[in-house]
């Protein structure tokens, strides 16, 4: 395992490009099995600035297991990760984000922050692909008609804008730990992803609503909580109680699995919705003001209730 890593170290000293993505596939092997490969990252910087798809996925996939939060690295990926969440190409976009989740620290998640938002509020050109469809290789069951009728249906470019919009979700998940003063900034976005009709990014931004969540009540805590918050876990809650009632009355032939509509996305709103009941019960004894306590009341009584009544009436 040494004599090969110092040959790949040889070969990227040279500079032969044609082996670069050869190399770093098995300097990756390496790393997986506990080697150091620090080497590795500027080679990673190096492949993503290619034009080529492939050396950019086999760049980015090294890249987000190479570099750490303190790497002097990160600096240089950064430049490179603006201008691919800017590129034209859908898949390139969604290489960078799912890249940005994995490494971005608090300075990258502050200046990146922007295009992030634009792209998990779908805000970004759709460039359109004339007759081109999804193939048998999306099919999630050959045997399952309803499923297989309804990919062959959808526009192959539609299928990469929701890929996008996931892996917005989890970069903005992203933004919102490192950053959490830049949380009001995806409100809009998490309005949006509750009326998107894909149950996949619906089920990605579960987390980020979580973590949003949680933080406001934490500012309730704190006293230190704003208008514009309140507002909006408000509509939130409501809006997510109307989704989850909704899918637990419609059976949608697209999401079925065993009779029961999506029970991915069901159990991980309710899984969502228990630990709010559970943070919101904490509020009792925080010390605050009228207007806080009214609004404190009504959460509790008033917009959980029917949370509480579907839950006994599905039992």
């Amino acid at each position: 395992m040494l004599k090969e890593k110092s040959r790949i170290q040889e070969s990227f000293l040279k500079n032969k490009h044609e082996l670069r993505p050869r190399n770093l596939v098995k300097l990756l092997f390496i790393n997986l099995q506990g080697f150091d490969t620090e080497f590795g990252q500027i080679e990673s910087l190096n492949i993503i600035n290619r034009s080529s798809f492939l050396e950019k996925k086999i760049g980015y996939l090294t890249l987000s297991l190479f570099i750490h939060e303190k790497s002097e690295m990160l600096m240089m990926a950064t430049n490179r990760l603006g201008l691919d969440l800017d590129c034209p190409h859908l898949f390139i976009k969604a290489l960078a984000l799912n890249c940005f989740a994995s490494i971005a620290d608090a300075d990258m998640c502050r200046s990146l922050s922007p295009k992030i938002v634009k792209l998990a509020q779908g805000d970004f050109p759709r460039p359109k692909i004339k007759n081109q469809f999804i193939s048998r290789a999306f099919s999630l069951s050959r045997n399952n008609k309803a499923q297989t009728d309804y990919l062959r249906g959808k526009n192959a470019d539609d299928l990469r804008v929701l890929n996008v919009k996931k892996k917005a979700m989890l970069a903005a998940l992203r933004v919102c730990q490192k950053c959490p003063e830049l949380r009001q900034d995806y409100y809009k976005a998490i309005r949006l992803v509750l009326q998107e009709e894909e149950h996949g990014v619906l089920l990605s931004s579960i987390p980020l609503m979580r973590l949003v969540i949680f933080g406001i009540i934490e500012d309730v805590h704190k006293s230190s909580v704003s208008s514009e918050d309140l507002v909006f876990f408000e509509k939130l809650i409501k809006n997510t109680l109307q989704r989850v009632q909704a899918l637990v009355r419609e059976n949608d032939v697209e999401y079925d699995i065993g009779k029961i509509n999506d029970p991915f996305l069901v159990v991980g709103i309710f899984d969502l919705m228990r630990d709010v009941v559970g943070k919101i019960s904490t509020l009792s004894s925080v010390p605050s003001g009228k207007n806080l306590k009214l609004w404190i009341s009504k959460i509790k009584y008033n917009m959980l209730r029917p949370y509480f009544t579907m839950m006994i009436s599905l039992r």
